[in-house]
């Protein structure tokens, strides 16, 4: 292993919005993350990824933040710079959600002769991988594009390969919106049995020519995989159905069935769309919309719903004309609607009856839920003629 490039740049912002930097050697990093074991931070992130509970402070961000391809320093102004570059790539690979696949496929590392060390990410739910690679020629480093290019070449092709192995997708670590790969990051973590290779052999990439793949195929199947880990994310917390008589999408949280069905809103989007990204799931709000308004959610139609189930309940007499037995039917149906009523959203109709075709037994202004649905039950409302 070289031991001249394989220290790590740790970055952390400090209560005065000042960033630290420093470095750190990978078998001391490994050590850390056996002894952040114990860490309360790390601990809380990973129960509020777990969980989808809300940050009530972004404890998170005083973490530090480990870059493996870059040596960074600050410029005078603050600003984090290249000062060099390491022969290490840091890959991340998932959403992978069960703890002892995680582990698994943490062994499964070893079988590629460039791995240097595996661990579990922050979140709890991927794989951090610090990969070897050979560098250029030193006379072509300080040339910043060509290390560009390099870079960009060596984590394409170490994610195609741990990808490949592995069957989940795997990207450079921490990269969200088409930066450098050179600034790959994750922040640091939590990890009992971290894997640390001695002897890795490092991945020669340099004067390779990549054989291309066809544009639809990279793009389709990066895509793929990511509409599928948003919706297994989603659903593994939610259950989601379109209710046709509210005109909306409403979700039932798992954890807490307790609380009913509930309408979506843009709030409860965003914040689908931020606990995604905390899981390693690159999906935007759009995304998230886009899913939830789609053909793929269940629709429901409460009111038919309702009427369907007692149709193995008839005792065979004709109850159309008791107004007792219609009544009936007409507040189970608003109340199973689940909320027409109860605090009057979504809006309710409020029909008015000539007194002449009204019964007595009825209240002047009945609530029921909105259309289309509701037609069905206003028929079932109806009264005979006064004779």
């Amino acid at each position: 292993m070289n031991k001249q490039n394989n220290r790590l740049t740790l970055v952390r912002t400090d209560k005065k919005q000042q960033r630290r930097i420093s470095s750190i050697t990978l078998q001391k990093l490994m050590d850390r993350l056996k002894a952040n074991t114990d860490s309360d931070e790390i601990a809380l992130l990973r129960y509020q990824v777990k969980n989808n509970d809300r940050y009530v402070v972004d404890k998170h961000d005083g973490l530090h933040r480990i870059y493996a391809s870059a040596r960074l320093q600050k410029s005078d102004n603050g600003v984090l710079v290249v000062a060099g570059y390491t022969d290490m790539l840091l890959l991340s690979a998932g959403p992978i959600v069960e703890e002892k696949r995680l582990e698994q496929l943490k062994q499964v590392t070893r079988i590629v002769p460039s791995t240097m060390a595996a661990f579990i990410g922050s979140s709890g739910q991927t794989l951090k991988m610090v990969v070897q690679v050979t560098l250029p020629d030193p006379l072509r480093r300080d040339n910043e594009a060509e290390m560009e290019q390099f870079y960009r070449k060596a984590y394409r092709a170490a994610s195609a390969i741990y990808s490949s192995l592995l069957h989940v997708p795997v990207v450079p670590s921490g990269l969200n919106d088409g930066s450098s790969p050179v600034m790959a990051s994750c922040r640091i973590s939590a990890d009992k049995a971290p894997l640390l290779m001695e002897n890795p052999t490092p991945l020669n990439v340099d004067g390779v020519e990549l054989v291309p793949m066809a544009p639809t195929e990279t793009t389709q199947g990066s895509d793929d995989n990511e509409v599928s880990a948003l919706i297994s994310f989603l659903s593994r917390k939610y259950d989601f159905r379109y209710n046709s008589v509210r005109g909306a999408t409403e979700y039932l949280d798992k954890q807490r069935p307790y609380w009913g069905w509930r309408v979506t809103d843009m709030r409860f989007i965003n914040g689908l769309s931020l606990d995604a990204r905390e899981a390693g799931i690159e999906a935007r709000p759009k995304d998230v919309q886009i899913y939830l308004g789609s053909s793929r959610i269940r629709s429901v139609d409460p009111v038919d719903d309702y009427l369907f189930g007692l149709s193995d309940k008839w005792d065979g007499y004709d109850h159309v004309d008791r107004p007792e037995a219609v009544e009936t039917v007409v507040q189970d149906v608003v109340l199973w609607h689940g909320g027409a009523v109860d605090g009057l959203q979504p809006p309710v109709w409020q029909q008015h009856r000539p007194t002449a075709r009204r019964s007595a037994r009825f209240s002047q202004i009945d609530l029921l839920p909105t259309a289309p649905a509701a037609g069905t039950a206003l028929g079932l409302f109806r009264q005979p003629e006064v004779r």
